[in-house]
Order: structure tokens, then sequence, then C-alpha cells
């Protein structure tokens, strides 16, 4: 059975606080009550900063992002718009408005990021300084993307490149964001060879570029490890993990939300190499973390504890895997938007739960909401479709409806193997359980031929 993580460019790939550009991530949403108590706060202060101070009040951001005060951050930024608004200059204005809106998409706050990332993009669309108009091109097309609008995301994303390619030759960093953006669309879209080597290209840059940030390396790696790990390559993807994550405790510290997304990703490799025991203690950590950076009523802390929950399962501890996942399923239910990757994840995987427990009607019911979720937001050919369509198809078996079972089989194995190829050990899991089910069903040649 295919447990399900969050892996998809919407809220999979990893990316770590970068002052220019923010790359994709796991996004960490504070809750909301959070938000609610800064509010009345931002608007007194932004009545109350000089006409001069915009550009301080963006470095104070920047350092209250990284010592992992988000809400601070927020506040400052607000701020810092406001002042740009009453001087009435553009360029300031463009900037304090792009700055804002990424740390707006760090905390998963996409409509109020989309708008003014939108609003950036207009107010630069006749300046003269082209640099910061494509990185704003750029970051709008990345808000996209962590949308799952693809179709939005990448002609704005392959417009940038070509404003940087052609036109600005000594903007690398800025090429280096675009083309993080463009490899997490095509990693969304389970084009996985394409990503990879476009990855490796903002690697390259990254590199060699005397003036890169060392985060925005951090965050380049862990989007290599995180694919590396889909694509079942487990070594390569705990020395990218680790090399991000030694990173991010030099320029952060061990205490830092952003240094804790790492341990996240290593206790998910941890566990598929059933390292149980490493696993819970990082998850543990994490959720400690996340807990005070966020809330406990966040869609970060639901995401730890979702993959904790898989960890019980692993361990046959139902009981304790069901009380972690229904609390995460109301949580992501709660918090995010209809569809979100990660409301069908904690789905699915309750769904086992259930199935481990014998309540088939139940799991059942929780497959058919996963899987129509996936198909609508992801598209029917998504990898993640294909794993819900096997794990399906796997109760199916286990209750004696074969008939119901073998359509879900064939089609996981199509889109298995046109995303991960024949030599995939996800592939050889769906042809094994394929095979199981003609022998059942008195097919056995079939069988035979199959796994010849």
């Amino acid at each position: 059975m295919k447990l399900l993580k969050i892996a998809s460019a919407m809220a999979l790939a990893i990316r770590l606080v970068c002052a220019t550009q923010i790359g994709p991530r796991i996004m960490l949403r504070a809750s909301g009550s959070q938000e609610q108590n800064t509010e009345n706060r931002e608007l007194l202060a932004a009545a109350t900063v000089p006409s001069n101070g915009w550009k301080q009040l963006i470095s104070q951001a920047h350092q209250l992002e990284k010592q992992g005060h988000y809400s601070e951050a927020t506040l400052t930024l607000r701020n810092a718009v406001a002042t740009t608004e009453r001087l009435g200059q553009s360029g300031p204005l463009a900037e304090s408005l792009d700055e804002l809106a990424n740390l707006l998409l760090l905390r998963a706050q996409y409509p109020e990021g989309e708008r003014l990332f939108v609003r950036a993009v207009a107010i630069l669309e006749g300046s003269p300084d082209q640099v910061h108009r494509a990185r704003a091109v750029a970051n709008l097309a990345r808000c996209y993307s962590l949308q799952g609008e693809y179709d939005k995301a990448e002609p704005l994303c392959r417009r940038a490149l070509d404003l940087q390619s052609r036109r600005l030759p000594g903007d690398e960093l800025g090429m280096a964001g675009s083309l993080d953006t463009l490899a997490t669309i095509q990693f969304g879209r389970g084009h996985y060879a394409e990503s990879e080597s476009i990855y490796r290209q903002e690697l390259a840059i990254r590199e060699t570029s005397k003036s890169s940030d060392d985060l925005a390396l951090a965050g380049n790696v862990s989007s290599l490890a995180s694919l590396c790990f889909v694509l079942g390559r487990s070594s390569e993807a705990q020395e990218f993990y680790r090399r991000a994550l030694s990173i991010l405790e030099k320029s952060l510290g061990r205490e830092h939300p952003e240094t804790a997304r790492i341990w996240y990703r290593l206790a998910e490799l941890y566990s598929a190499e059933r390292q149980y025991g490493k696993a819970e203690e990082l998850l543990t950590k994490v959720i400690r973390v996340w807990n005070t950076a966020l809330g406990s009523e966040s869609p970060g802390v639901a995401l730890a504890s979702i993959e904790l929950g898989m960890v019980y399962y692993r361990e046959s501890r139902w009981d304790d895997a069901d009380i972690l996942l229904r609390r995460a399923a109301a949580i992501s239910e709660k918090c995010l938007r209809p569809g979100d990757p990660q409301i069908a994840v904690v789905l699915n995987n309750l769904a086992a739960v259930q199935r481990a427990k014998h309540q088939y009607r139940e799991a059942e019911s929780l497959y058919l909401r996963a899987l129509s979720m996936e198909q609508r937001t992801l598209g029917p050919e998504h990898l993640f479709v294909s794993r819900t369509l096997n794990n399906l198809a796997e109760m199916y078996y286990a209750q004696g409806r074969y008939q119901e079972a073998e359509p879900l089989y064939l089609r996981s194995l199509k889109i298995t193997e046109r995303s991960l190829g024949t030599a995939h050990r996800d592939f050889a899991t769906v042809l094994t359980d394929y095979a199981m089910l003609l022998r059942k069903m008195h097919r056995k040649k079939e069988a035979r031929n199959l796994e010849a």
C-alpha cells in the first residue's frame, strides 16, 4: 500500500528564505488566530513610520524572517508598503509589494500574495528597471505554480527567463530563481526528468555565482533532494538533504522553522527506509518548532502530524495513527482551500488506517474522496492519482471484489509507467499486485506473461 506524501509543487518542493526571491517550499501556514491578533497593530503602526524609512523596514523584516518571526515580519512589510504608498514613488512601492507578497507566499496566504504580485507587475510594466520587472513576473509565476495553476505560471516564467537571458546577462541569480520556478512547475506536472535537468541548471548558477545566497542554494539543493526521493534515489536524496541542513543550521540555527523543513524531509526518508525511531524523533522536533512559530492549529503542524501518523501506521499503532490523522484532517480542511493536495493526502492515509482496522466502508469513502480531489486538482494522469488508484484496488482485492479492482490496477500501471518508468520500484509493486489479482481470477497465463 502506498501512503501518500506532500510531494507536488503546490505543497512540495521545499524552498527556503531568500531576500530577493523566496522559492517554492512546503508552506508553513500560521493559524488564523495569530493573524487576527496582529491586524489592529499593523494598521496603527503603519501610520507612524517615517516617510523615509521604507528601506530600513524591509531590512528589519528580513532579519525578523531569518529569526522565524513571521507575524512580526509581515507587520513590518505592511508598514513599508503603507510608507511607499504615501511617497507616491512607483519603484519603492513595487519593491515593497513584492517583498510582502513573497512573505505571504511563505505563509501560504496565496490570494493576497497574488493580488500584490499582480499590482507590482503592473507598476513595473513600463519601468526601465528590467531586473526588478523580470523578477516580479517570475514571482507571479511562482505564485500561480504554488496554487497548481501551471497554465498561467509557465508562460510568465518563460517570459521572465527570456528577458533575463537575452537582455539581462548579468542577472544570474534572477535567472536562477526563474529556473527554480520552471523546475517546480514541471515537478508538479510529473515531468521529473525535465524538472531535474532545470534544477541542476539552477544549481550550476548558484554554485558558481560569487554573490549567491547560501539560503537560496540550500533551497535548490533541498528541491533536488525531494526530487531524488520521489524517484526512489534515497542515498542521493539523503546527501542533498544533509548539505541543505548544514547550510541552514549554520545560517539560521537549529531551532528555526526553515531548518525544521529539512528535518521533516529527512523524517520522510527515514520512514521510507523503516527507520521509524529516527523518523519519530525528528517529527516530534518539527512539531515542537512549528507549534511555536505557527500555532498548534496551523496546516504546517498538520503536515508534520500526517507524516508522524504514517510512522505510527507502519508500526501497526492503528489507534495512535487514527487520532493523529483525524486531527490533521480537521486542521487541513479548516485552514486550506478546498482541493488542496494536503487534504487529499491525509484522507488517503486515514483510509489506509481504516482499512487496517477492517473499517472498509469508511476506508472506501475516504479513498474515493481523495481520488476525486486529486483528479480535479492535479489532473487524471498525476502520480498521486496512480497511488490512490492502487490503494483502492488493493482494498477491493482484499475484499474479493476482483472485477472492480482490475481497471484500477491497469490505470495505475499506465500512469506509473509514464511518470517513473518500468525500472522504478513503484511500477514493480503495482505490476506484482496486478499479477496476484490475475491469479486470483484464474488467469495464471496472463500473470506469468506480465511478470516475464
